[in-house]
């Protein structure tokens, strides 16, 4: 029996009952976006909030374009960051973060620069793609940390767990024979579950460091929860891969495989708070990690498809538009936190609306997935127009091209803006 069926048919947290109940209200759910699920922004409020991005994002953009290559010019430039930074935080609607107490911005804030100063000084190698990755789940953990209540926004536990993602995906996705990375999984195995063990590489060195950090906030004799719900992330990884053979899967097990992916890495953000999960939590935490499970599906499926990956997602892509299975996510989204949700109501509105938002950013990204219908129904809820988010990809890809013949780059700034020591 593995981790996993070990850890559903444990009492302590009610996992199997959790797993049944969330997947059969998915099984359950409407495949429509109903009209009046979520708050109808109009066409008046969806302009102003445009205008006011596009001013912020071209303040931030013009900021990042006059950073200095002389040393002495940096700490004004970093000051100015400061304000421009704060500012565009204030007027966020993309994130909402603008909805949260600015004491709560500033924690954030300061979290997010420390996160990354030790990333950086433990990386110098670490690509702004892989530290993104890893900061898309620290912005779980800290969602699910107003949601319980707690300020511990930082701690090098929750830094080693967010880095485990891009450097065990690094590993597997590398140009590594198949014996490779089954080896590699073994001895990750053994790591998770306290063995003494030797890395055969510097990847694979980093990847035993971060389950190190986790362990020295977290000792393994008192918190072995955790450690549990870690080999689950473990195993989820191992079943995952088989989404990636020949063999086509059902629905129904491509279900069961998102949910115990997006389930096993919840449960542990959730630990890492204080070192526990409480039974209390755990129905709203299945149904959250299933529905970032398939919304983080959703934002891959292009990829996904490409390399012959399964998913809820690339089936449905594959029979048509993705209208249905996206209407029944948000109708998922939406009774889960009606009916499941246990944390602080000041922050109840606050996470739900960043994920409606998160799916809608995403549908028009993907647009081609997707009925004209459906997306006009869906702009009712965007808190900006439909064009903006074409805009703000062209940006992006001018800004990239921009960076390449920059003398410094994107992780250089970041230097400056997080106070990286100097190695020199």
């Amino acid at each position: 029996m593995d981790t996993w069926e070990t850890i559903r048919e444990d009492d302590r947290y009610g996992i199997t009952a959790a797993v049944k109940t969330v997947t059969d209200v998915w099984k359950k759910t409407p495949a429509v976006a109903g009209a009046g699920m979520f708050r109808a922004i109009s066409v008046k409020e969806r302009a102003e909030n445009d205008k006011r991005c596009r001013e912020v994002w071209g303040k931030l953009n013009g900021h990042l374009q006059s950073f200095p290559q002389a040393v002495h010019g940096q700490k004004m430039w970093r000051e100015k960051a400061e304000k421009a930074l704060s500012d565009a935080m204030d007027k966020d609607v993309m994130f909402q973060l603008g909805r949260l107490p600015g004491d709560v911005r500033n924690g954030f804030q300061e979290a997010v620069r420390t996160f990354i100063r030790h990333t950086r000084v433990f990386d110098r190698e670490l690509v702004l793609e892989d530290l993104g990755q890893a900061l898309r789940n620290y912005f779980v953990y800290f969602m699910l940390c107003l949601a319980d209540g707690s300020d511990r926004w930082f701690h090098e536990a929750i830094w080693g767990y967010s880095l485990l993602y891009p450097y065990t995906d690094n590993f597997l996705d590398g140009e590594k024979t198949r014996q490779e990375k089954a080896a590699f999984n073994c001895r990750l195995e053994q790591k998770l579950n306290g063995l003494k063990t030797e890395a055969e590489d510097d990847l694979e060195q980093k990847v035993f460091s971060m389950v190190d950090s986790v362990e020295d906030i977290y000792p393994r004799k008192i918190f072995s929860g955790l450690y549990d719900f870690l080999l689950t992330i473990y195993d989820a990884q191992i079943k995952s891969m088989e989404q990636q053979g020949k063999t086509e899967k059902t629905a129904e097990e491509l279900l069961q495989m998102s949910a115990y992916k997006g389930g096993a890495s919840i449960y542990v953000d959730q630990c890492m708070i204080d070192g526990n999960l409480k039974k209390k939590d755990v129905l709203f935490l299945t149904g959250f990690g299933l529905f970032l499970q398939l919304a983080d599906d959703l934002q891959d499926v292009d990829e996904d498809a490409g390399n012959g990956h399964q998913t809820l997602m690339t089936l449905s892509a594959g029979a048509g538009f993705l209208d249905e299975i996206v209407g029944r996510l948000l109708s998922f989204l939406k009774y889960v936190f009606e009916n499941y949700w246990r944390g602080e109501e000041a922050y109840k509105g606050f996470v739900l609306d960043n994920c409606v938002q998160l799916v809608i950013m995403t549908v028009f990204q993907k647009e081609q997935y997707f009925s004209e219908k459906f997306k006009r129904k869906i702009e009712e809820w965007s808190v900006l127009p439909a064009g903006f988010f074409a805009w703000m990809d062209a940006e992006n890809t001018k800004n990239r091209e921009n960076m390449q013949h920059s003398p410094v780059n994107m992780m250089e700034i970041l230097d400056v803006w997080c106070q990286v020591p100097s190695l020199e």
